[in-house]
């Protein structure tokens, strides 16, 4: 089938002619839609030992334990995740003089997250002061 454009008369080749339907039948009634499914997924309940002890938990939950535990073990990817899923869904509270309190799950204590940080941070150190000839002959006259 071929569309004339209206303003200069080329032909446009379409794959569908004017007015037939893509998907004629659809998704049939009753069926899960995506959001369905994915709520179904992340509510699913796990059996996972948690701090020494087994407890159900959540598939979204059993993740964050995971990644959790990943960017305890060093990993900057997990971490970053991990600070972005924080700031992002963390409550706040308003304190008595208007500023904003932000509230840290029991998930994720303030303590465990200096722990992460400390260890993030442990490898960085002061670069050293050098002169711009120090610097050079370090990094680029070298014989």
């Amino acid at each position: 089938m071929k569309i004339t454009d209206q303003n200069n008369n080329n032909s446009v080749s379409t794959q569908f002619g004017a007015g037939q339907r893509i998907n004629k039948h659809g998704r049939p009634k009753g069926s899960p839609n995506v959001r369905t499914i994915v709520q179904n997924f992340a509510n699913k309940q796990h059996v996972m030992a948690v701090n020494g002890e087994r407890r159900q938990i959540s598939t979204v939950l059993a993740l964050l334990h995971i990644i959790q535990k990943h960017a305890l073990n060093g990993s900057v990817k997990h971490a970053e995740f991990l600070d972005k899923i924080q700031s992002q869904y963390s409550p706040e509270q308003v304190g008595e003089d208007g500023t904003k309190v932000l509230v840290v799950c029991e998930t994720m204590p303030m303590e465990i997250w200096q722990i992460l940080a400390d260890k993030l941070n442990e490898h960085r150190h002061e670069p050293p002061k050098l002169t711009n000839k120090e610097w050079l002959e370090a990094n680029l006259l070298k014989s």
